[in-house]
């Protein structure tokens, strides 16, 4: 099942760092004394890797798209250089590059 831009977000973040710094120590030292090779108990720990690294890159993403606009603005007043805007555009478009291809490879783990 592919995942959605919307499922990366703020609550999905901290619920994935929850799990990380709380369920899943728990269940690899369970899973070390029990010597289950099971690794459905970990699917939930790749879930929330995927979740918190799209989160990164649409925040990134997001942050250049400001930033962008902010230098469009500020040249428009005279305030800044076209090799600023120009710059701002670069960053952005690689920003978002990345982040729209992790979102097309991005599945959930079961």
């Amino acid at each position: 099942m592919r995942m959605k831009e919307i499922e990366f977000n703020s609550k999905e973040v901290a619920d994935g760092l929850r799990h990380l710094e709380d369920d899943a120590p728990q269940i690899l030292i369970d899973k070390g004394r029990t010597g289950s090779q099971s690794t459905e108990s970990l699917l939930g720990y790749y879930n929330y890797l995927k979740t918190i690294r799209g989160y990164v890159l649409r925040q990134e993403a997001l942050l250049r798209l400001v930033e962008r606009d902010l230098l469009i603005e500020r040249n428009r007043r005279g305030r800044a250089s076209k090799a600023d805007v120009a710059a701002a555009k670069v960053a952005f478009d690689e920003a978002k590059a990345r982040f729209c291809e992790f979102v097309k490879n991005a599945y959930y783990s079961d």
